[in-house]
């Protein structure tokens, strides 16, 4: 995909070890925080921000990774 069209949105970030990425996925699950899994090729974490949300939504994923 051509750099211009990628989007400023999306805030990403890795994670190397596995046990601790599916442990973070299971927490946030545990506390009604869903879909921040990473890309499907080189996986990490992703959040969309391509919908409004509120900014305590953002603020909770910050506090709780």
């Amino acid at each position: 995909m051509r750099k211009d069209y990628r989007s400023d949105i999306t805030v990403t970030w890795g994670i190397e070890d596995q046990s601790i990425y599916n442990e973070c996925i299971a927490e946030g699950i545990k506390n009604d925080l869903y879909d921040f899994k990473g890309h499907r090729s080189f996986g990490g974490f992703r959040a969309c921000l391509f919908c409004p949300i509120p900014d305590e939504s953002a603020f909770r994923l910050a506090d709780f990774l």
